[in-house]
């Protein structure tokens, strides 16, 4: 083999080893970046579900009628989809990595949390940092809920007993407890002896309170069991609507 040539395949081994150099050294840096990329995903997993623990914990401390707002992230960093979700008194948060789906779970002291404006009664779907959470303490059940008005009555603001020969006022306060506020909505109170009476409450801000009230007249004394039902002609899109109706007892002296 003369000189030349000799010279031409050694440069051909020469570039050989160095594009396999090269090529291990990306594979390399590809594998650290992807390894980099998983734990800033799996740090920011853990950043999410350890926050919403953190304020169900909270509120739940902190007894009745405290709450809380909050803003979840649409997305893990990298625009990287997951779910969140409450089960019992276990928050769990679940995404995809690059070999496969992943889960991150903590513990809350209490089992008693109910999560609203879901697809599934346990995964919240209403994520962004333009949407506000309540997390709401009510008698010791934690409700997570959206934003929107829920309206319901304040049961103890109900009077048992009337003394008016037959002519008297029913009433019952309703309040606000969602994070918006509310447009106008009925009230209606129905008994198949007494009737179906209607009041009409303008507006309610959230956390606002007012009185509907209706005028009752004919009624004989005796004991009269009264269906209450907020928002009656469903005008308010609210995050709880189970809550609208109370059933209470009135005597009539």
């Amino acid at each position: 083999m003369n000189r030349e040539g000799q010279s031409t395949l050694e440069m051909i081994v020469t570039l050989g080893l160095l594009f396999i150099v090269f090529t291990i050294a990306l594979i390399a840096a590809y594998r650290k970046t992807v390894e980099s990329n998983e734990l800033k995903m799996d740090l920011d997993a853990r950043r999410i579900c350890q926050s919403l623990a953190y304020n169900i914990d909270t509120v739940a401390q902190q007894g009745s009628n405290y709450y809380r707002h909050i803003r979840i992230p649409r997305y893990l960093i990298g625009m990287h989809e997951y779910n969140l979700s409450v089960y019992g008194n276990y928050v769990e948060i679940m995404w995809r990595g690059t070999h496969g789906y992943r889960a991150y779970g903590l513990q809350v002291i209490t089992n008693n949390t109910r999560v609203y404006c879901s697809n599934n009664n346990h995964t919240i779907i209403e994520k962004g940092l333009d949407k506000r959470l309540q997390i709401f303490n009510d008698n010791g059940t934690i409700l997570i809920t959206c934003e929107r008005p829920d309206l319901r009555v304040i049961r103890e603001t109900f009077k048992p007993r009337v003394i008016g020969h037959g002519n008297f006022n029913i009433s019952i306060d309703v309040i606000n407890i969602g994070i918006n506020d509310s447009a106008s909505f009925s009230v209606t109170f129905n008994n198949s002896i007494i009737g179906n009476y209607s009041a009409r409450i303008d507006s309610l801000e959230a956390g606002e309170s007012k009185t509907a009230t209706v005028h009752v007249a004919g009624v004989s004394p005796g004991n009269y069991t009264i269906s209450i039902v907020v928002d009656s002609l469903n005008e308010i899109y609210e995050s709880i609507e189970e809550d609208n109706h109370y059933n209470a007892t009135i005597e009539v002296i």
